[in-house]
């Protein structure tokens, strides 16, 4: 194995990489929904309502007036994200600076798990490495680390990725498992589809991917055994959109 394919290398660059082309995010404070979502959270107890709410902007409540207008708001539902980024502000007692480096961490696991999917499907770490690399920097992830808000982006990106390697290493898109191995590979990914769907509303078309992936890989051939794990998928899209249209789009209370 040639240094650059190996992980631990690979870490360090990306660190290195994102310190240098993102660290100033670090000083960068608070901006935009940042406010709103600092003094949500703050004021959010830690239980399901509560979080539903805190990842809304709410024309009718205290929270924001959006474009001048009162009778819209933007009603999302991102549970799971807001709890970690609670946890998180929680965790640096409340202070943009280290939530910025949280940020960037986010980012470094983010680069990392595409650069290990890239790897496993070439059988090429060093091609790992440069994926990992480009994602890194790649001037259109600006924003997303510089903005905490965007912290969803982030955790979402790690997570479909995440399911992406559980289900590739169930479905076999990277040479052969045990059949235990295999079934760990598929709880893991339908867990971390799970988690995605709670923090950001485009995880919804991981099912698409996967499928699509099953068809790259050459294993739509054996579609039939792939039929219970679609339809898990399918199952948890559908209770995510239940819940989405009864908790995050129903009128809320006032913070």
């Amino acid at each position: 194995m040639s240094l650059l394919a190996r992980p631990v290398v690979r870490l360090g660059l990306l660190v290195a990489l994102v310190a240098a082309a993102h660290g100033y995010s670090v000083t960068s404070g608070l901006w935009l929904d940042d406010h709103l979502h600092w003094q949500s959270l703050r004021k959010a107890g830690w239980n399901y309502r509560d979080l539903v709410r805190a990842s809304t902007l709410d024309n009718n409540t205290t929270h924001s007036h959006v474009w001048g207008t009162m009778d819209h708001g933007l009603r999302f539902y991102r549970p799971v994200a807001f709890g970690l980024m609670k946890a998180q502000y929680a965790l640096v007692n409340w202070r943009p600076g280290p939530m910025h480096v949280l940020s960037l961490a986010w980012h470094v696991a983010a680069a990392m798990l595409v650069g290990s999917l890239v790897s496993r499907l070439l059988n090429d770490g060093r091609a790992g490495t440069f994926a990992a690399v480009l994602f890194a920097v790649f001037p259109n992830h600006v924003a997303t680390v510089y903005w905490i808000a965007c912290q969803t982006e982030l955790i979402v990106t790690c997570l479909v990725l995440a399911a992406v390697l559980g289900y590739g290493g169930w479905a076999g898109w990277f040479g052969g498992v045990g059949p235990p191995s295999r079934v760990l590979h598929l709880l893991a990914a339908l867990l971390a589809f799970t988690l995605a769907l709670g923090c950001r509303e485009n995880a919804i078309v991981l099912p698409g991917i996967l499928i699509a992936g099953d068809l790259l890989a050459g294993r739509a051939r054996h579609w039939r055994r792939h039929i219970p794990a679609w339809l898990a998928l399918a199952g948890l899209a559908g209770v995510y959109l239940v819940l989405r249209r009864l908790t995050g789009n129903r009128p809320l209370k006032q913070v």
